[in-house]
């Protein structure tokens, strides 16, 4: 049966249920490239088989509430079919929530201001870890270089310090320490080790602050 508006439009309106039903299949809007708009309250799509939307432009949905995408069995696979398309997700000022394990195949950005992780055991692969940018730097920042740690002595929490003094161009350990724009201060604690080996260069140096002993070694021991 061909129903066939050449002029005008064709409506079809009804009390009850319109059923479009065929043995074959059922095409709308193959004969020309027209428009087709479907508006209703609701609108279920029911198949035994796949449902496969497919255009050769921009596909768009958008809902005043929530979207729900979810599957019985199976993946749920977004941007696999082609290689080197961009897949985008969330706005500029919205938040992502990944409910469960995320495993990241390629490289990992991220581009902000903290990034928190609230992790009970963290694992890096990395021999060496690099700390002040990604880059070199261009200038002096006047910062220092390394790990801010907090702990409590059972009093009172703190904050301690282990890394490079930029300002005195020494390494250094603060168990007090006052974190000030990424530059610390505090009274240095007590390193324990088993053997300190000075580098010979004929300037060996261990020097004091006028109370502990002070050590030079000459040049070849």
């Amino acid at each position: 049966i061909d129903v066939d508006a050449t002029a005008g439009g064709l409506d079809v309106d009804i009390n009850g249920i319109l059923a479009l039903d065929s043995e074959t299949r059922i095409d709308i809007g193959v004969a020309q490239d027209v428009p087709i708009n479907v508006d209703s309250s609701t609108l279920d799509i029911d198949a035994s088989g796949a449902i496969t939307i497919d255009g050769s432009s921009t596909i768009s949905i958008d809902g005043g509430g929530a979207l729900n995408i979810d599957t019985a069995s199976g993946a749920r696979s977004v941007g696999t079919a082609n290689s080197g398309i961009a897949v985008n997700i969330g706005h500029g000022t919205s938040e992502v929530t990944v409910g469960d394990n995320l495993t990241v195949q390629g490289n990992l950005t991220v581009n902000g201001v903290t990034t928190t992780v609230n992790s009970t055991t963290m694992t890096v692969d990395d021999p060496i870890l690099t700390l002040g940018g990604d880059s070199a730097p261009g200038s002096d920042d006047n910062k220092d270089r390394g790990v801010e740690f907090r702990w409590h002595n059972g009093s009172d929490a703190k904050t301690g310090f282990m890394g490079y003094d930029d300002d005195q161009s020494v390494f250094t350990l603060i168990p007090d320490a006052t974190n000030s724009s990424e530059v610390f201060s505090g009274v240095p604690g007590t390193l324990r080790v088993r053997r300190v080996d000075l580098y010979d260069d004929g300037a060996d140096n261990i020097s004091s602050d006028g109370t502990d002993i002070s050590i030079t070694v000459g040049a070849g021991g």
